[in-house]
């Protein structure tokens, strides 16, 4: 089922089971296999332990039907009410009933110049903006513009300026405008932060051999619609897109920062409900012998529900003690076959409330090197003995991701999430079967 989440409510849907395929293989006598077909990209192969009632059911951002353009769709912008633009400023877009965000509009076109206070005879290609269609008819009547303030004193860029534009929509195809005169957004809510990046720094000797601290972290204050902010899947997406009311600037990844954050939200004036929330993602650079550059990432998601303080430290570490075939994960290891066991402890911070262990390969093709996600197994243990078939001979490396999402089983909802919400990479070294 597809729960399709609105300002307006719910609504349910029956997912398309034509591009999703489910089998009880033979070779995985533990496993129900999920084939989805991810867009026209490749096909995402999921594992969920067989004794396990299966519920592929998502919430998503925006109402259900959403298309795309096909043909090149010109949509000139005509903005003005800003306040005078520095550089660091940024426009962003948010149609709630469609479920569109678009952070960085003006990354379309030619900037606006230093000190403009409107934006006037740019064009945007509505399908290289990858953009769904906007659609009256279908309810999209709102749809907000907004200006992110970049402050160098502050260290934030702030959502300060906000309106709605005029009779708006976007047809496949054909040209139309997106015209709106922004006003202040009032700065009426506030917290402290307090950044422990020496905590976060500290995990990254925990997350796997080649895991480096992270030097620039993001963290940002977004809204959503209540019931799509307390049931998603926006980490799989490292809580990008999301419309966004501050990114905390000038974090690093290894010192600890305390600061009061002020930020408006333009978004409840017409009553509906929204949830704020403060999300981190702390992404690990990691460089494996024999296969490759990847990223081991820390992230969390933090309802604000009014709160006064928010310290953002690490409330999840990775696992501990992983092993493949009773040897330490930390260094190569070949020879292991097609169908190794691998092992790991629990993490020293947090009680996870699930693991998700993804298989990556490395793939030469001509003179280049790729690296592939093989296969996805969700469990609640700490052991997993790979099925065969789903290794061949290339170098793999195993991702095991330890949890945190309260009254979400993701073994049996593998695309739900819950908030507050957790989760926190170890990385392996490279695996040649």
């Amino acid at each position: 089922m597809q729960y399709a989440v609105t300002e307006n409510g719910v609504v349910e849907q029956a997912v398309d089971m034509t591009s999703i395929a489910i089998a009880e293989p033979e070779y995985a006598p533990d496993w129900r296999e999920v084939r989805a077909q991810n867009g026209t990209r490749s096909v995402e192969r999921h594992f969920l332990p067989r004794t396990n009632p299966l519920d592929l059911s998502f919430y998503s951002f925006g109402r259900a039907g959403r298309t795309f353009p096909t043909k090149t769709t010109q949509v000139g912008v005509e903005v003005d009410g800003l306040s005078p633009w520095v550089n660091g400023d940024t426009l962003q877009v948010v149609a709630p009933n469609v479920g569109l965000s678009i952070m960085g509009l003006d990354a379309h076109f030619t900037y606006p110049e230093v000190g403009a206070t409107a934006v006037a005879n740019r064009t945007v290609n509505w399908r290289a903006a990858e953009s769904p269609l906007i659609d009256a008819a279908r309810g999209d009547v709102t749809t907000w513009v907004a200006q992110m303030s970049f402050s160098v004193e502050q260290g934030t860029s702030t959502l300060t300026r906000s309106g709605v534009a005029r009779g708006f929509v976007v047809r496949d195809g054909e040209s139309s405008t997106l015209s709106a005169t922004l006003q202040p957004v009032a700065q009426d809510r506030r917290f402290g932060l307090r950044w422990h990046g020496d905590e976060f720094a500290a995990l990254a000797a925990q997350a796997g051999a080649g895991v480096r601290a992270a030097s620039q972290p993001q963290v940002t204050v977004q809204a959503l619609p209540a019931a799509v902010a307390g049931v998603n899947q926006f980490h799989r997406s490292a809580y990008g897109y999301l419309p966004t009311l501050v990114s905390v600037l000038g974090l690093t990844g290894d010192q600890f920062r305390d600061r009061t954050i002020p930020y408006g939200n333009p978004f409840t004036t017409a009553g509906a409900r929204w949830t704020e929330l403060v999300t981190t993602v702390y992404a690990m650079p990691a460089t494996i012998r024999g296969f490759g550059s990847m990223t081991a990432r820390v992230m969390q998601a933090t309802p604000l529900a009014g709160r006064t303080e928010v310290d953002l430290a690490p409330v999840l570490s990775p696992v501990r003690d992983v092993q493949i075939d009773g040897r330490a994960a930390t260094e190569p290891l070949a020879g292991v076959g097609t169908t190794p066991t691998l092992t790991w402890l629990a993490p020293a911070v947090g009680t996870p409330t699930g693991y998700e262990v993804t298989v990556y390969e490395a793939v030469t093709v001509g003179d280049s090197r790729r690296i592939n996600k093989v296969a996805t197994f969700y469990t609640r243990g700490t052991k997993l003995d790979v099925p065969a078939t789903v290794l061949d001979r290339s170098p793999v490396v195993f991702n095991i991701t330890a949890v945190m999402s309260p009254g979400r089983d993701r073994a049996k909802t593998p695309f739900q999430g819950s908030l507050p919400f957790a989760s926190t990479d170890y990385l392996t070294s490279v695996v040649v079967p």
